[in-house]
């Protein structure tokens, strides 16, 4: 994304500082990457489809689909009615041919490139998206569109993993029986919050949980080679984790059960 044009928009939009551009941009980060690619994302789409309005003449076509926006919004009872309607089908699916006809190059390669950009924050959303509402289909076909990014970026040891994991998944029924339904009943993620799909990734919670309250001051430093008491570190944790998260339940410290997670809650 350097020499694109991209921290100069987002810096003088004031969506992040010059200061924080750089780590953004090396995914140093997560919460605030995700916020500035969504309002990057939004902007995108907001003029893509002004100029997909104003270059195919779809005048009658998208007023018909505002007056059905706006009768969802006053019955949301009919919501899966009007998303049916051929007037909202018919617009996407012009909208969605002149998307392609960008990818492919024909308005240049600047929107093209864009164009692309967009489609990889999409990815990244869906792939949000499956963990946080447990959907393992859209799980598993996100993983599979991030592996040919990962070989394009140079990251091989994602590249790598992430490969095996997704043929691990495509034969998850094969190699162990059983496992995939245990998955799709909410093997995925964690249930850490009362507000709805708002599921945390395992690896996640195993860091936010036992690794951040069983984290003593400087880690191991100064019995790493004292072996009975790095095992005693290491059986104990859990435990000294669980007394922690316990304590901070029973005062009313860092409780998240209503709590709206980072990346989706507002600045």
């Amino acid at each position: 994304m350097k020499s694109s044009g991209f921290d100069d928009i987002v810096v003088e939009a004031g969506i992040c500082a010059s200061c924080s551009i750089e780590a953004i941009l090396k995914g140093k980060h997560y919460n605030r990457p995700i916020r500035v690619h969504c309002v990057m994302l939004e902007a995108l789409e907001r003029l893509l489809f002004f100029s997909f309005e104003q270059n195919k003449r779809m005048t009658k076509l998208i007023k018909e689909a505002r007056d059905a926006s706006e009768e969802m919004n006053s019955d949301p009872l009919k919501h899966d009615t009007i998303i049916d309607s051929d007037a909202l089908s018919q617009l996407y699916a012009q909208y969605c041919h002149y998307k392609e006809e960008i990818r492919r190059g024909t308005c240049g390669r600047t929107p093209q490139f864009w164009i692309q950009y967009m489609d990889k924050v999409w990815i990244l959303l869906r792939f949000s998206r499956a963990i946080k509402t447990n959907n393992l289909d859209l799980h598993m076909r996100s993983l599979q569109q991030l592996c040919p990014l990962m070989f394009t970026i140079n990251h091989h040891n994602y590249a790598r993993y992430l490969t095996l994991y997704c043929a691990s998944l495509l034969n998850l029924s094969n190699s162990h029986p059983g496992a995939e339904d245990l998955l799709r009943k909410g093997g995925l993620t964690v249930n850490r919050s009362n507000l709805p799909n708002c599921l945390t990734a395992i690896d996640l919670t195993i860091e936010q949980t036992i690794n951040k309250h069983a984290k003593a001051k400087g880690g191991i430093v100064g019995f790493s080679k004292n072996c009975p008491a790095y095992y005693r570190w290491c059986v104990t944790r859990h435990s000294r984790a669980s007394y922690v998260s316990a304590t901070n339940a029973m005062v009313g410290v860092n409780n998240d059960s209503n709590v709206c997670p980072k990346d989706i809650s507002p600045k």
